[in-house]
């Protein structure tokens, strides 16, 4: 038990530390067919490392879209890396419906990963909206609905929690199996 505290504590810090490091815009609305930039401001000590941008709801898991380092998945996605200023630039042309959903800017280092997390909405071209950023401030996010915002809040929480939920029931086969065994062992 005092493991996972401790397990659960690492994680918070190290979230924390990663958002000084990296910063990014929370909420990206972008309008279908159109193309939207989103900046990502770094430290500038760590401007000779490799950058990258990624999809999905956990950083660790998240699948490579774009690399400073040249690598591509999507032809439709660019990323361009201000050296001096401490600025990852990445741009998507010609935004589809299915692009929404959470990516990362993120910067390759040894041992962690530095990384910030965004969430692209893109809505359907009929809509009379434009493309705004929604960037996150020492209060937190600014701007957008309030009900967007707690689904994000949801889905992030959930995704974290999602996974410390199955290592203590991957914990508790254990402790059973142990058991177990140590009861089979002494009759």
């Amino acid at each position: 038990m005092r493991t996972c505290v401790l397990f659960i504590c690492f994680f918070l810090v190290s979230s924390e530390a990663n958002k000084s490091r990296i910063s990014a815009p929370s909420l990206v609305t972008a309008i279908a067919k159109e193309s939207v930039t989103i900046h990502c401001q770094y430290d500038p000590r760590y401007r000779d490392y490799e950058k990258y941008w990624c999809k999905g709801a956990i950083h660790n898991f998240c699948r490579a879209v774009v690399k400073t380092t040249g690598f591509s998945t999507s032809n439709r996605t660019a990323m361009s890396d201000d050296k001096y200023d401490g600025v990852l630039t990445v741009t998507v042309h010609d935004l589809q419906l299915e692009d929404s959903g959470k990516y990362w800017c993120a910067i390759s280092k040894p041992l962690r990963n530095i990384f910030a997390g965004v969430f692209l909405q893109v809505l359907k071209a009929d809509r009379p909206t434009r493309a705004t950023t929604v960037s996150t401030t020492a209060s937190g996010p600014a701007g957008g609905s309030r009900a967007l915002k707690l689904k994000l809040r949801f889905q992030e929480t959930w995704a974290v929690l999602r996974w410390i939920l199955f290592g203590a029931l991957l914990g508790c086969v254990v402790i059973v199996h142990v058991r177990k065994t140590r009861i089979h062992r002494s009759h």
